[in-house]
């Protein structure tokens, strides 16, 4: 085999070597891109389902205030707190 020949050989072996590395870092890298988005999509959702527990936090105390105003009042109350209680479902 000559010096060429040899040479040829072992750069060939060299760039396939290296082709493996890069196929091996860029699976590695999309990995941890795909992980990355799922854990903005999760820390957004996240955030999302914490707004709709505030706003359902809100309505209850809305409600319980609605109730206060109503055990304490008469029917007259009853009709201001049945038309608050109708914005508040909506």
């Amino acid at each position: 085999m000559s010096l060429a020949d040899l040479m040829k050989e072992k750069i060939e072996k060299q760039l396939d070597s290296w082709s493996a590395d890069l196929e091996a870092a860029e699976s590695k890298a999309k990995a941890k891109e795909a992980k990355a988005e799922k854990d903005a999509a999760d820390a957004q959702l996240e955030k999302e389902i914490l707004g709709k527990i505030g706003d359902l936090k809100d309505k209850i105390s809305e409600g319980r205030a609605y109730l206060e105003e109503l055990l304490g009042g008469d029917d007259d109350t009853a009709e201001k707190v049945k038309s608050k209680y109708d914005k508040l479902k909506g």
